[in-house]
C-alpha cells in the first residue's frame, strides 16, 4: 500500500484536503466507523487536521475564516510539505498509520464502486420490488432467498432514513464555531460525509446480498431485473452482477471487515 507521506499533489488537492477537513470536524466523531474509520479518534488528531485544512486552503487559492486569501497561486511545493509534515506530526502520535489506512480505504472504494452507486435504476427496482410493486413471477428463485433480499434491500432503506434523521437530530445540538460553519456551508464537510458513507453502505449491503446467492442464482436475478428494467423504464444497463461479485470479493479480502 502507498504511504500517504507520497500522495502526489494532485491526490492532495482532489482527496486528501476534502479527508482531512472531515477530520477537522465536531461531527466527525459521531461518524467515524460508518464512514470506515477504524482508528482512534482523539482530540489531537482533530487538532492536526485542522491546523493542516487552515493552511492547505489558502495555498490553492481559498479564503478561510482565518486567513482571506486573495492570491490564485497555488503553491504547490509549500502544499506538499505541508502535508508531508503533518503526517509526521501523526505518526509521532501513533496514529498515521491508521489515518493513512482510511484515505486509502476511502479512494480505492470511491474508484471501484462510486460508479455503480450513481446507476440508481437498480437501486430503485429492488425498492419497488421488494415493496410489492413488482412481482417476482418470472424470477426463478426459491421464495426463502427471494424473501431474504427483499428483506435486506428494505432494512438497508430504513437503516438510511434513520441514520440520516439521527445525524441531523444530533448535529443540530452543537454549537459551531466559525471554523465548523464554513466547513459546513462553504466546503460541503456534511455532504461529503453523507456520500463517503452512502457508498460503504452500498458495498456492505450488496456484499451481503450476493454473497447469499450462487452463481447461477446471481445470473438469474441479474437477467430477470434487467428484462424488468427493460419494461418498466429502470435504468439497469450499466450494472453486470457477475463482475460485481468479482469486484466485491476482491475487495472484501482487503478492506472490508
Amino acid at each position: 500500500m502507498e504511504k500517504c507521506t507520497e500522495f502526489s499533489t494532485d491526490e492532495i488537492l482532489n482527496d486528501g484536503i476534502v479527508m482531512f477537513t472531515a477530520l477537522s470536524s465536531i461531527y466527525f466523531e459521531h461518524v467515524a466507523k460508518d464512514i470506515g474509520f477504524s482508528g482512534k479518534y482523539i482530540v489531537e488528531l482533530k487538532s492536526i487536521a485542522r491546523q493542516f485544512s487552515e493552511t492547505a486552503y489558502p495555498l490553492v487559492g481559498i479564503s478561510t475564516p482565518s486567513n482571506q486569501s486573495q492570491d490564485q497561486f497555488i503553491d504547490l511545493n509549500l502544499l506538499a510539505s505541508t502535508w508531508e509534515n503533518t503526517y509526521i506530526q501523526l505518526e509521532r502520535l501513533g496514529i498515521g498509520k491508521d489515518v493513512c489506512q482510511w484515505m486509502q480505504y476511502v479512494k480505492i472504494e470511491r474508484a471501484k464502486f462510486s460508479k455503480y452507486v450513481t446507476n440508481l435504476g437498480w437501486q430503485a427496482l429492488l425498492v419497488d420490488w421488494s415493496l410489492g410493486k413488482i412481482p417476482s413471477t418470472k424470477l426463478q428463485l426459491p421464495p426463502l432467498k427471494i424473501a431474504e433480499i427483499q428483506l435486506m434491500v428494505l432494512r438497508g432503506l430504513l437503516e438510511n432514513q434513520w441514520w440520516d434523521h439521527n445525524m441531523r437530530q444530533t448535529f443540530r445540538k452543537e454549537d459551531l464555531d466559525k471554523w465548523e460553519t464554513y466547513i459546513v456551508n462553504k466546503r460541503k464537510t456534511l455532504d461529503w460525509i453523507t456520500r463517503t458513507r452512502s457508498l460503504r453502505v452500498w458495498v456492505l449491503q450488496w456484499h451481503k446480498m450476493l454473497y447469499k446467492l450462487n452463481d447461477v442464482e446471481i445470473t438469474l436475478l441479474n437477467d430477470w431485473v434487467k428484462e424488468i428494467g427493460g419494461d418498466q423504464s429502470y435504468d439497469v444497463s450499466e450494472l453486470d452482477l457477475l463482475t460485481l461479485v468479482r469486484e466485491l470479493d476482491n475487495h472484501r479480502k482487503l478492506y472490508l471487515n
